[in-house]
């Protein structure tokens, strides 16, 4: 498994920091009520991870 604190998702962050704010912020929405149906938690959270993966190739 790659190891995602060795890449960044912004200048100053790690793909593996930047993905734990995002699960926060969506525990955050969770705890307020926004998200309560358990498919669209599941997709989310999968979204969260996939979405910076490509930054993971040489070049970009």
């Amino acid at each position: 498994m790659i190891d995602l604190n060795y890449f960044l998702a912004k200048e100053d962050k790690t793909i593996a920091r930047h993905n734990e704010d995002l699960m926060k912020c969506m525990k955050g929405l969770e705890d307020l009520g926004y998200l309560i149906d358990e498919n669209i938690i599941k997709m989310l959270t999968e979204a969260i991870y996939y979405h910076d993966l490509g930054k993971i190739q040489k070049g970009f």
